[in-house]
């Protein structure tokens, strides 16, 4: 409505559908025509009814208002016969009233009118523009209302009602881009009376070509002003890249941040496992101690039974036998009194009686009376055989007991264990000491 000039008081303006598809166009009174403060009017309102305003040209489709005569044969869109252009130029009404009309195209003398509509060859001029002019498209962005260029990837060539097939439909694009392999790479669709909706439009978003939609004027528009501009009416893109980026980092950012508190979640709940596993093993413990020792006092308590009742039994045989050997000595008649003492240790004190090597039967208190070199092996050591001070171990699968180590040991405290001589008082001092003066000096000579 900007392009409207104001009419004079009593003058009437209504709009009636555009016959050349580009604009409402304005029917007006005699007494505005007579006032001649209008532009030139459409050819249809003063009574030309073969008139149109594109045709198809030698390079493309022309407009009434910018063709050139002599620019080529003209041709119908709509029947492809011979077009004829009438310039603009003032027309007599059948009121008397002198009107300018603008330039048209109307069918030539010889050939008969079709009946295409005016909507019908503005859209197919529109559609056809694109095979011999280069647009530049934009399109707001509904996020961040950027406008932005939909450029189309690659060498590419227009054509006009390709057939196009996606998931076994077919359909045809208004203007389909192809690259070298005739491969569909990008597609306008152009919207004069009919919006491209429904499933060709779900197919297109979801093919992923760079597609948009423009109307038929907005072609025409940029044709007529040369500089090939043109908006967009819809956009196969949802939000531009940059905004599409943005929200691929945002969401990248929401998984991190919830990986993050699911890593924390799970690290405070694996603390909180692994503070009642301690806690149970701790309690399993003590429990598992108190058995323990349970079963040890027990044990322990049985042990005392079993040396209590072994005992009243060695003392109930020990006196059996004195009797058995007192009767037996007076019956024999003896002269001499009988040795008690080897009796009394194998009676007293069986653990001190050895069971094994060729000193089997003997008392560890024998054999120390006897200094006997052996005493030092029931020690645990080996005879004559010292890593320095000290006495090297001996290596035995089948070694005397602990407790005729711990009495060999008793036996050897404050003795050499080569010569079996009593250490001198400073030796003595000297708990390191394991052999005698003499002995040490003949061992470092040897």
């Amino acid at each position: 409505m900007a392009n409207q000039t104001r009419l004079p008081y009593g003058a009437k303006r209504t709009l009636v559908p555009a016959v050349t598809g580009d604009r409402p166009k304005q029917k007006v009174s005699r007494t505005a025509c007579a006032s001649g403060l209008l532009s030139p009017v459409d050819p249809q309102v003063v009574g030309v009814r073969d008139a149109h305003t594109y045709c198809r040209g030698p390079s493309g489709a022309v407009d009434a208002a910018t063709y050139q005569a002599g620019s080529g044969e003209l041709e119908c869109y709509g029947c492809g016969g011979r077009m004829i252009y009438v310039k603009a130029a003032p027309r007599h009404m059948k009121s008397g009233v002198k009107c300018n009309v603008r330039a048209f195209f109307r069918h030539h003398a010889k050939t008969p009118a079709c009946a295409a509509s005016s909507e019908t060859i503005a859209h197919k001029a529109a559609v056809e523009a694109f095979k011999h002019h280069t647009f530049v498209c934009k399109w707001p962005c509904p996020s961040c209302y950027e406008h932005i260029l939909i450029q189309v990837p690659g060498d590419t060539r227009a054509t006009t009602e390709h057939a196009w097939k996606h998931q076994g439909r077919d359909y045809r694009l208004d203007v389909a881009f192809l690259d070298a392999t005739d491969a569909v790479v990008g597609a306008v669709e152009v919207w004069h009376t009919h919006q491209t909706v429904g499933q060709k439009r779900q197919d297109l978003n979801d093919s992923g070509l760079p597609w948009y939609e423009v109307y038929a004027t907005e072609v025409h528009e940029a044709i007529r002003r040369g500089d090939g501009a043109i908006s967009a009416v819809y956009c196969g893109w949802k939000v531009c890249p940059a905004c599409t980026q943005r929200e691929r980092e945002s969401e990248i950012a929401q998984l991190t941040a919830t990986h993050r508190n699911a890593s924390a979640r799970q690290r405070v709940e694996l603390s909180a496992a692994d503070a009642h596993l301690a806690h149970a093993q701790e309690e399993f413990g003590r429990l598992e101690s108190a058995i323990a020792m349970d079963v040890t006092d027990k044990r322990r308590a049985c042990a005392d039974l079993r040396a209590r009742i072994a005992g009243v039994r060695l003392e109930a045989n020990v006196n059996m036998l004195r009797d058995i050997v007192k009767w037996a000595t007076e019956q024999l008649e003896f002269p001499e009194e009988v040795d008690w003492a080897p009796f009394d240790e194998v009676v007293n004190e069986p653990e001190l009686i050895m069971k094994i090597g060729q000193h089997k039967g003997k008392h560890v208190d024998r054999l120390w009376e006897a200094r006997d070199p052996y005493i030092v092996w029931i020690a645990g050591w080996k005879y004559r055989r010292f890593n320095g001070y000290k006495p090297m171990p001996a290596s035995s699968t089948c070694g005397p007991s602990v407790v005729q180590q711990q009495r060999a040991r008793e036996l050897l405290r404050g003795h050499c264990l080569v010569c079996f001589e009593e250490l001198s008082y400073a030796e003595k001092q000297k708990t390191w000491i394991t052999r005698c003066t003499p002995c040490w000096k003949d061992d470092q000579h040897n």
